[in-house]
């Protein structure tokens, strides 16, 4: 009770500061007793990411303390924090806390900013690990297949190393688990270009595996249409007119 009227109520620094102090002592005591009893506990304990947030701008948490804390009980809550800062609905990339009625006044942005900031270093760091499997998942792939937007990758670069990792194997839709094309499918997915995205970077992918992606965006209406914001130069982008 305690803790929810604290969660509610705080307002100052001095009350967030409490309430911080209180959340990490529950968790350091209860989140190893979840994990072992998920019979009597239905879900993990876990620590708003917001509160995390605020905490590492306060110079209390690390950013690879604050890391650790979301990728823990597989990424359940960097997942709920991923969503809460990416919108991707209708395959466009926008930030929820650009709208005042989605932030907390309290955080205010600056924390919703630092959060992102977390994220994307987390994906970036994900990714990195991904690209290095050969036939076996990573211990990355499970992570990334459950986590949703907070695998947002921005930049066309990423596309296009997931794309040359595919090899000989091809996009897959409607797949789960972690069979190599399924995860590296999940990841080009949420991929968004850059404005300085430049269109020659899509010359490293050949015209047959450009033409499968495209064919793919069109076909499930992915942000594989973001392809098209690189220039439109290849002629099968604009054939299928895969507009972003």
């Amino acid at each position: 009770m305690a803790m929810r009227f604290a969660e509610k109520n705080w307002r100052t620094d001095e009350e967030f500061k409490l309430l911080a102090d209180m959340t990490m002592a529950m968790y350091g005591k209860y989140a190893p007793i979840a994990r072992m009893d998920k019979k009597l506990y239905h879900s993990y304990y876990t620590i708003d990411a917001l509160r995390l947030s605020r905490y590492n701008l306060q110079g209390k948490l690390s950013d690879d303390a604050f890391m650790e804390l979301l990728l823990n009980d597989e990424g359940e809550e960097l997942r709920n924090a991923g969503n809460n800062i990416y919108n991707t609905r209708g395959h466009r990339l926008t930030l929820q806390y650009e709208d005042e009625k989605n932030v907390d006044a309290r955080y205010g942005k600056e924390t919703y900013k630092n959060l992102e900031r977390i994220i994307n270093k987390i994906a970036q760091h994900l990714f990195k690990i991904e690209m290095t499997r050969l036939n076996a998942p990573t211990a990355a792939s499970n992570i990334i297949i459950r986590i949703n937007d907070a695998m947002v990758l921005q930049g066309a670069e990423y596309m296009v190393t997931a794309m040359k990792a595919l090899g000989k194997d091809h996009l897959i839709a409607s797949s789960y688990g972690t069979e190599k094309r399924a995860v590296l499918t999940d990841i080009i997915e949420r991929t968004f270009p850059l404005e300085t995205d430049k269109p020659d970077i899509l010359k490293t992918i050949k015209d047959d595996r450009l033409l499968e992606l495209a064919y793919f965006c069109t076909a499930v209406g992915s942000t594989y249409q973001s392809v098209s914001q690189l220039g439109r130069l290849r002629s099968c982008l604009l054939l299928l007119h895969c507009t972003y």
